[in-house]
């Protein structure tokens, strides 16, 4: 009688293990606050979550839509970061007919000052990059290895 009960309830307990989307991943991990651009997509992977609905309760964060594809295992959220919207953690939580089905902890970080000023990729790096620092032989005594066949 043990042995029945016991084995009906790891029964019940893996079909609700099933039962429940779970979030594996979400790109990108993180993201920061007061960037130029408003809008966050986020793109959400897990078990069988296509369908559900999503709900954020963060201030400043605002749902958009929410786009499904023909593969059951991913969601893309849009998302508008509204100016001042304070750093942290949120929740993200996938519902299906009016139960929690799967949460997610996301995090807005707080952009670093001056990281907007920063100088990006230019026209010195490409010439860095066409003219490695293989022609300039720093050190000619480490050029021969006694141990090669082929010498310098």
């Amino acid at each position: 009688m043990k042995t029945k009960i016991f084995t009906l309830s790891i029964l019940a307990w893996s079909i609700l293990i099933q039962a429940h989307a779970q979030i594996n991943r979400v790109e990108p991990p993180f993201w920061w606050t007061a960037m130029k651009n408003p809008q966050l997509q986020l793109m959400i992977y897990g078990d069988q979550i296509a369908g559900s609905n999503v709900s954020i309760n963060h201030p400043g964060v605002i749902v958009k839509s929410v786009s499904q594809l023909d593969n059951p295992n991913y969601l893309f959220i849009d998302l508008e970061l509204t100016p001042g919207v304070p750093p942290g953690s949120f929740e993200i939580k996938l519902s299906k007919e009016e139960k929690v089905t799967g949460t997610y902890t996301y995090e807005l970080k707080e952009r670093e000052p001056g990281s907007a000023s920063r100088e990006g990729f230019n026209s010195s790096d490409v010439m860095y990059l066409i003219m490695p620092d293989r022609f300039a032989n720093g050190d000619p005594s480490n050029d021969i290895v006694d141990e090669m066949k082929e010498k310098a």
